[in-house]
């Protein structure tokens, strides 16, 4: 996966991230979801390459980026700002002063923090499948509370970091989508995220939906 790409280990706000970096032409940011990491763009970017250059991070928290401590009553580690600061200050080191963004999922809520904070740096940003937040709530309705009953469960600490040290395995295979093989989703991809996800201290991905702002 990512022939031709570049691997760096770029300093963010105060946190290493982990970023796969290749092609010429204007800058694409790629934001990844959850529980993905870069990986999630190995079909997509070799394509843009051709045409752009191509940078495609784990978010903090995630893949092969820092895992900075964080604690339940302090979540400013991994909120969105904090998150967008990161992918701000890879553009910079990379010399990107001005790029196009892509997200999808958790990378569209990092994604919009970014273009909020920095109008100035994102040239466009497309969000993949993600509504506003508040909408979503607001509006919730039980086939929507069933879909989304992992972020109700995140909510109540210490529950799901007890239940995810237990057995990651089976929140990957149980309860992620992208545990469940879609055919879309390559096997080397998959053992990709769940080899990164395996490594994750509960609490870190945790935190991820439980500071929302």
């Amino acid at each position: 996966m990512f022939e031709n790409f570049e691997r760096s280990q770029i300093d963010g706000d105060g946190c290493r991230i982990n970023v796969i970096h290749g092609g010429t032409g204007p800058a694409v940011l790629l934001l990844h979801g959850y529980p993905q990491n870069h990986v999630e763009w190995h079909k997509v970017a070799p394509r843009l390459a051709t045409r752009f250059s191509v940078v495609c991070p784990d978010l903090r928290g995630y893949g092969d980026s820092e895992k900075p401590p964080s604690t339940n009553d302090d979540l400013s580690t991994y909120c969105k700002k904090t998150s967008a600061r990161d992918q701000m200050a890879v553009m910079r080191q990379l010399g990107h002063h001005q790029f196009h963004l892509v997200g999808h999922d958790r990378g569209v809520r990092v994604g919009l923090r970014l273009a909020l904070d920095y109008p100035d740096s994102v040239l466009s940003f497309t969000n993949l499948d993600v509504m506003p937040s508040m909408e979503a709530f607001e509006n919730m309705d039980a086939s929507l509370a069933y879909s989304w009953f992992h972020w109700l469960l995140m909510r109540h600490h210490p529950l799901p970091e007890t239940i995810f040290s237990a057995n990651p395995k089976l929140f990957w295979t149980s309860f992620s989508k992208t545990g469940r093989q879609f055919p879309i989703v390559s096997r080397t991809a998959y053992k990709e995220y769940f080899r990164c996800f395996s490594t994750l201290k509960p609490s870190r991905y945790v935190c991820d939906y439980r500071s929302v702002h």
